[in-house]
């Protein structure tokens, strides 16, 4: 019995409601060794909370509620007698095999996903419990990670578009819109549920008859009387639209004004494809039945073909290889089409083979595609794109933008805004008037087979000699599951927020330098840069009190690299202490590895934005104006921290254990094939999730040999790279001070490949000493000469495995230390560094 004093108003003492003294409350289960030791303690933790359990009782109450079992093992750690109950709670997760650290809590928390049957807020919920646990010490970042983990995690594709066209920037705001996106669509599934026959009889095969909608109409409503007035208008409208308009693709009536067919030869089978028959009636082998089975798995889309004066559809202004016109949006649709006769007049454009899908009208009358090309696709008057089209006959519009289109390049329709949202800008939509009502059948892999990516997935694919046709087709699947993790071209860069630059500049005031005078013969240049930066989106105009000059820097081919010198800005810039992992320590962790893949993100600094309130501060003086970054530029002191702090966190949980990654460069490596595919394929599921794109030219992938560091890396150990170490052979003799720094920096970067380093160039070390006089004796030149041939026939130097014994020899001599390091492999002496 619970006592309650009360005040003399009728209220408990303090607030109302309270109750005096502790309530009893039942304790959970006795901890046994079959027990789930992490669920026993949540439920223990809510004992002590619910029966205000002072803390000083907390451990010896743990230690009355186990078995004899448990209690043994806790003599056995001798914390069978401790008051200290988090020392007592570790114990225990340790002797019960559970890991506690961050490492395994940040390993669940980018793998959690909503499950079935899951809220939304209970699985934000759960992602802001792993996030506190996985990284207790972050808050700068904290909501972002949050934020977009949650729209990757997201189930429901409908939650999860309402939520990305929100455009939401904070967690909870973007967790409420999830919540009544969800409360929404769960709304209108009884609705769904009603009009399911509706859909079902209005395009069945046999019975084709505006009768028979009227029919299922009135079922409908009857059945459903609390929504009896809103669906009857819908199946009004739906019953009117299909019986007034014509199929502007094959000039036909519909199927319900078409007389039936008397004869029943001209009846065919959608099982078996035969005459005479329906499908009801089909005599086909079961072979034949579960070929169709299979078939009928395949994705159906609609594609909009025909025009409706009262339903207004976006359409954009733009061209399409070089010729002008209007451009249809359906994200309905499965493919991207083009009108025949319009194509006619495109002045660029790629053939490719036709893709092995079939296009088809909701009455089953099916559409030939009469050819396939790549081209250029100009929306609005500055987003440019390659994509593939796909030609028919007589369609309504002289373009259609379907879902491959709005996929692959990253694009999201803004009813609501009247515009098409692109990474480069929004596209605003004219509107028009059309429906929908043709499908596309086709296995879903064949929608993707000629994408402009396809040419590339082709090239990173593994020779035959390379690689087994079960590895390739394996390793084709992931490409073309993430065909948008790759980079088409130069203006399609990824774009990620999880990670923005900020540039902490303090009370200092703002810099402004003046502009460098550019040659005349050079102005075409920096305006055709200038151009292309604009139109990938990296740059734009500025009224900022910043101002940087920019260089233009010739490349090897003779073409100019566009610069900003940005010294000033960064002596004025707090800088940023993240580090840089240490190349030999990332290259030890390959040991054991026996397939390789090597990914560069394409122009990977630009992939990164700029905190917006920074970007003023990385503005630049031109020929044309002042103009400010949107992205991270080449030349800001921090920009190495921030773009590696980006890439441990994108692959948190998966660095050191299945990849390495030094700043844009990732290799992923594994023992066995299965096992580096897997691999492959969670690390492009990472760069997708958080928006970043690889250059395809640059990957390899599933080789047992790959370049990566100016390192050779196979099964076999670490070599010298020859593209890299073939710049010393043709080094000339240096003949100044700075000449020979140049030389030596190179050669000390693979110093450890080189027995004795520091005894053979200690002669050219003592041209380097302050005061020196330079005088290049047959001492130098011998230990140039050393050098060079050491560095161009290096040995392959084995992996450390830090489970076996090392072997340490060492000398000395006048002129320095020397040391090789080795160990026993297979009864034969393999050095793993010279010193």
């Amino acid at each position: 019995m619970v006592r309650m004093n009360r005040a003399p108003d009728g209220a408990t003492n303090g607030e109302r409601g309270r109750i005096d003294g502790p309530e009893w409350v039942r304790p959970p289960e006795v901890l046994t060794m079959v027990s789930n030791v992490e669920t026993w303690f949540e439920h223990m933790e809510l004992y002590f909370r619910a029966g205000r359990i002072a803390p000083e009782r907390r451990a010896a109450l743990v230690q009355y509620h186990t078995d004899a079992e448990v209690r043994s093992i806790m003599r056995a750690m001798d914390v069978q007698e401790t008051d200290d109950y988090d020392g007592l709670k570790s114990a225990l997760f340790e002797a019960f095999g559970v890991r506690t650290g961050p490492e395994r809590f940040s390993a669940e928390f980018f793998r959690r996903k909503q499950q079935r049957g899951e809220c939304v807020r209970v699985f934000a919920g759960h992602l802001r419990r792993l996030f506190s646990k996985a990284f207790p010490e972050m808050s700068g970042s904290a909501d972002k990670i949050l934020l977009q983990q949650f729209k990757a995690g997201l189930s429901a594709d409908s939650v999860k578009t309402a939520v990305l066209r929100s455009e939401m920037d904070n967690f909870a705001e973007a967790v409420e819109v999830a919540v009544k996106e969800e409360r929404v669509v769960r709304e209108l599934t009884t609705l769904e549920a009603s009009v399911a026959s509706v859909k079902t009889d209005a395009y069945q095969e046999d019975e084709p008859t505006a009768g028979r909608i009227t029919e299922a109409a009135a079922a409908a409503v009857t059945t459903r009387k609390e929504v009896g007035d809103d669906l009857a208008e819908v199946l009004r409208q739906l019953k009117e639209l299909l019986t007034n308009n014509t199929l502007a693709a094959t000039k036909r009536p519909p199927p319900w004004q078409r007389r039936r067919p008397e004869r029943r030869g001209d009846r065919r089978c959608w099982k078996c494809g035969g005459l005479g028959h329906i499908s009801r009636e089909c005599q086909a082998s079961s072979r034949d039945a579960r070929a169709s089975e299979v078939s009928a798995t395949n994705r159906t889309l609609p594609v909009v073909v025909i025009r409706s004066p009262e339903i207004e559809t976006p359409i954009v202004e733009g061209s399409v290889g070089g010729v002008g016109c209007d451009m249809l949006v359906d994200t309905g649709s499965a493919v991207t089409l083009a009108d025949e006769r319009f194509m006619r007049h495109s002045k660029t454009m790629r053939d490719v083979p036709k893709p092995l899908i079939r296009l088809e009208t909701a009455s089953g009358i099916e559409l030939e595609i009469t050819n396939a090309c790549v081209t250029e696709i100009v929306l609005g008057k500055s987003v440019t794109v390659q994509h593939t089209v796909l030609f028919v006959k007589e369609l309504s519009h002289k373009i259609l933008l379907g879902w491959d289109f709005m996929r692959y390049h990253s694009c999201t329709p803004d009813p609501t805004a009247g515009c098409l949202r692109m990474r480069q800008g929004n596209i605003p939509f004219r509107k028009s008037h059309a429906v929908a009502l043709v499908r596309v059948e086709s296995p879903q892999s064949e929608l993707m087979s000629h994408h402009p990516a396809q040419e590339a997935m082709e090239k990173m694919l593994p020779s035959e000699q390379e690689s087994s046709g079960k590895h390739r087709s394996a390793l084709a699947a992931i490409l073309k599951e993430f065909a948008d993790v790759l980079s088409t071209s130069d203006e399609d860069l990824g774009r990620t927020s999880l990670v923005r630059h900020a540039i902490h500049t303090g009370d200092a005031k703002p810099v402004r330098c003046s502009p460098r005078r550019i040659p005349y013969h050079q102005r075409a240049q920096v305006e055709s840069l200038l151009d292309e930066m604009l139109r990938q989106d990296v740059v734009e105009p500025s009224s900022s009190p910043w101002a940087s000059p920019i260089v233009l820097v010739r490349k090897k081919d003779g073409s100019c690299r566009f610069c900003v010198d940005y010294r000033q800005l960064n002596n004025l810039t707090r800088k940023d202490a993240h580090p840089l992992p240490r190349i030999d320590d990332t290259l030890d962790a390959l040991a054991g590895a026996q397939w390789f893949s090597t990914l560069d993100l394409a122009s990977g600094y630009w992939q990164v934005e700029v905190e917006p309130q920074d970007r003023e501060k990385t503005a630049f003086t031109t020929p044309l104006g002042l103009y400010q970054f949107k992205v991270m530029p080449f030349g800001l002191c921090n920009a190495p921290a921030t773009f590696q702090r980006l890439m441990e966190i994108a692959l948190r949980g998966l660095v050191g254990s299945d990849c390495l990654v030094y700043l844009d460069d990732v290799i992923v490596f594994g023992k066995t094939a299965e096992e580096h595919t897997a691999r492959l394929r969670e690390v492009f599921r990472r760069l997708r999730e958080v928006g970043l794109k690889v250059k395809p030219e640059k990957c390899r992938l599933m080789k047992r040999r790959v370049a990566y560091l100016g390192h050779i890396i196979s099964e076999k150990g670490i070599a010298t790279d020859p593209s890299k170490t073939s710049a010393v052979r043709e080094w000339p003799t240096p003949t100044c001070v700075s000449e020979l720094r140049q030389f030596l920096g190179l050669a000390s970067y693979y110093r450890k490949f080189v027995n004795g380093f520091a005894n053979v160039a200690a002669p050219l070390h003592r041209l380097l000493e302050k005061g020196a006089e330079w005088d290049w004796s047959k001492a130098c030149q011998s230990a140039f000469d050393t050098l060079k041939y050491h560095l161009t026939s290096a040995p392959v130097l084995a992996y450390p495995d830090f489970h076996r014994q090392f072997i340490v020899d060492v000398d000395a001599s006048g002129d320095g230390l020397g040391a090789v390091l080795s160990q026993r492999e297979e009864k034969a002496e393999r050095v793993v560094a010279y010193a």
